[in-house]
């Protein structure tokens, strides 16, 4: 889990955290709630067109894609005594090629705060961590 301190947090006190980890398969109605809660125009940015089976979409991150090439890391805030999930970072590289693709979303309140950028540096040290680096393709 990474924990990064978070200087516009949620709580007026600004004692807040914010929590990036690794998903599992208990996160799926969180992730789940946290779709549902995306403005139409974050949500065709995540999924580039319309959706709206948010649970299932969820349960296919989490669940059923769920193999040592692919992972998804939520961001979390304490919110109403319980973590709220406020944004996610998806991950998946075809090991043949190597060639990978990610997917952020951010929650609409949450957006032009450097969330992004914190989930894309911890989706990038999770992904070297695994052995996966940088490299272009060879034509």
């Amino acid at each position: 889990m990474f924990i990064i301190p978070w200087s516009e947090g949620a709580a007026a006190n600004g004692a807040s955290r914010l929590h990036i980890r690794t998903a599992t398969e208990r996160d799926v109605d969180g992730l789940a709630e946290h779709f549902g809660r995306l403005s139409c125009p974050s949500r065709y940015n995540r999924f580039l067109g319309a959706v709206s089976n948010f649970s299932r979409i969820a349960f296919d991150c989490l669940v059923q894609n769920r193999r040592a090439d692919r992972f998804t890391l939520i961001a979390e805030v304490q919110h109403e005594a319980r973590e709220a999930v406020i944004g996610e970072a998806s991950y998946a590289v075809e090991s043949r090629t190597g060639l990978g693709e990610f997917a952020i979303s951010v929650r609409d309140g949450w957006q032009h705060r450097g969330l992004g950028s914190a989930l894309l540096s911890a989706l990038q040290w999770r992904a070297i961590s695994l052995g996966y680096s940088a490299c272009t393709a060879k034509h």
